[in-house]
């Protein structure tokens, strides 16, 4: 079976390691982590034209379409920032709503209908390089620091203002946000604490106007 071009497409976006993963796919399991993603699989079977997942955080609002690799297995790669400790989801398969077979952790809502459930461990991300600037522009920031903490980032798209942009905790004592930011070179620095602190995971630094040692990045 080739590759749909939809495949191609996603698997072009994707870390390296994540895509060989998922192409390397040929039967499907419960749902698991992947790099940074959570990871759903549906069979491949010869009958089925189309899976989709739909979450509780939306109301079930967006069907979201599954891939298929070469060798038939259905799959949807969920990114982990952003997410709750828990994901509550339904599958559609062929038109028809139905809980994930491959997941035996199930809920049922007050309606009755069967919902499939995946708790998300809390656990430190591996990210070794900040910021990462993604190919639609925008622009992702880790930040490492003790778990629940307030930690926000400045820099001269926000007018260095440690207020605006609040990061969000994506893992056990990871924090990240991303951002719009214009083409050319820009400082930042995260303020966990009260205490302004350069990128540890970013090689490129300098210092500002009033003696702060700031990180610098480029957007194309």
């Amino acid at each position: 079976m080739l590759l749909l071009p939809q495949l191609i497409f996603a698997a072009e976006q994707l870390p390296l390691s994540v895509h060989i993963d998922v192409t390397g796919l040929t039967q499907a399991g419960p749902p698991r982590i992947v790099g940074n993603y959570v990871l759903f699989t549906f069979p491949p079977e010869n009958a089925t034209r189309y899976v989709g997942i739909a979450f509780e955080s939306d109301d079930f609002r967006t069907i979201h379409p599954f891939y298929r690799n070469q060798h038939g297995v259905f799959f949807y790669l969920y990114p982990l920032e952003g997410a709750k400790s828990s994901l509550v989801y339904r599958l559609v398969v062929d038109g028809l709503w139905r809980d994930d077979p491959e997941n035996a952790d199930t809920i049922t809502d007050r309606a009755g209908i069967l919902l499939s459930k995946f708790v998300i461990p809390l656990r430190t991300l591996q990210v070794t390089a900040s910021p990462v600037v993604n190919q639609d522009g925008s622009v992702q920031f880790f930040f490492q620091a003790p778990p629940n903490q307030n930690v926000t980032i400045a820099g001269d798209f926000n007018n260095w203002d440690p207020f605006m942009n609040r990061m969000k905790q994506i893992s056990n004592g990871l924090y990240s946000v991303t951002l719009r930011v214009a083409p050319g070179t820009h400082g930042y620095y995260f303020v966990s604490g009260g205490t302004p602190i350069a990128d540890p995971l970013n090689p490129r630094v300098d210092f500002s106007a009033e003696g702060t040692k700031i990180s610098v990045f480029s957007v194309p």
